[in-house]
């Protein structure tokens, strides 16, 4: 899982944290409905916006552990 000290996700890492599949993941950033960005082929998402992201669609989910 993605350190606690990494400003940014792989698909994986925050499939994981989000506990869905890559592939979900994937479909979201492909259909611009979580916050992310290409690096070559591959998504990443910085782990601020995500953060907004979370908030924004559950207020009351902790996210400390992001």
């Amino acid at each position: 899982m993605a350190s606690s000290k990494k400003k940014v996700f792989k698909t994986s890492d925050l499939a994981r944290f989000l506990k869905v599949s890559p592939d979900e993941i994937s479909y979201w950033a492909r259909k611009g409905q979580i916050p992310a960005y290409k690096e070559g082929r591959q998504w990443r998402f910085k782990r601020s916006d995500i953060k907004k992201w979370v908030k924004k669609r559950e207020p009351s989910l902790s996210i400390t552990n992001l």
